[in-house]
């Protein structure tokens, strides 16, 4: 979460991410923007770091496997040229890892279990807590108003939430209704998991007893 100036405001500003923009020039279901009466915009969560959410739920379903750009495109309808820079920026941040040309795509770089949801969010955009009144009022300076103290008890429930969970925690909620997927694509996930599920009962059942 954090403060961003909007045109014709008059305190000190906060520099949004390259890739978040305000409602009027990029638009889409999410965005979270709420006009302040002093120019301010709070962005609790932009819609950048959704959409890196989204490709992460996407790479842990399958995580041995390279998935291309425009395939994770698809199955988290977010356009392809925008997904391909929020891609980069995970990759940046060292939470996936990508390979180029036929057959390349993206995988995740460790374990779902090791990635907390507030590492994906932070790879993207910033997301801190209020120290100081955001408005630079010197009477106010860092003993918040009432205002503040919710807006930054609203910001401290974020960071503990993002932070309490992991990628795993996510895909394996065990939910009927799985992240980003319809009705095929549970059902797909569902029968990776039961095979999956066989090869390894398999496996115990043919391994010799020891002695």
């Amino acid at each position: 979460m954090r403060w961003v100036k909007r045109s014709g405001g008059s305190a000190a500003s906060v520099a949004p991410s390259p890739l978040e923009v305000p409602r009027s020039r990029h638009s889409g279901p999410g965005d979270n923007w709420a006009a302040g009466r002093y120019g301010w915009v709070i962005a609790m969560i932009s819609q950048t770091a959704e959409y890196a959410l989204r490709a992460m739920a996407c790479l842990a379903y399958q995580p041995e496997k390279l998935t291309a750009t425009p395939e994770l495109a698809k199955m988290t309808r977010v356009p392809s040229n925008y997904l391909a820079k929020v891609l980069q920026m995970l990759a940046g941040a060292g939470l996936i890892q990508g390979r180029r040309g036929v057959g390349g795509g993206y995988q995740l770089s460790r374990s779902a279990g090791d990635i907390r949801l507030i590492d994906v969010v932070t790879a993207v955009d910033r997301v801190e807590r209020i120290t100081t009144c955001p408005l630079g009022l010197e009477n106010h300076g860092a003993t918040l108003c009432a205002l503040h103290r919710r807006v930054d008890a609203a910001a401290k429930a974020i960071i503990d939430e993002f932070g309490s969970a992991s990628l795993a925690d996510v895909v394996e909620d065990g939910a009927p209704s799985m992240p980003l997927c319809d009705v095929d694509m549970t059902n797909r996930l569902l029968r990776l998991t039961l095979d999956d599920e066989e090869v390894e009962a398999a496996a115990g059942d043919t391994k010799a007893p020891t002695a």
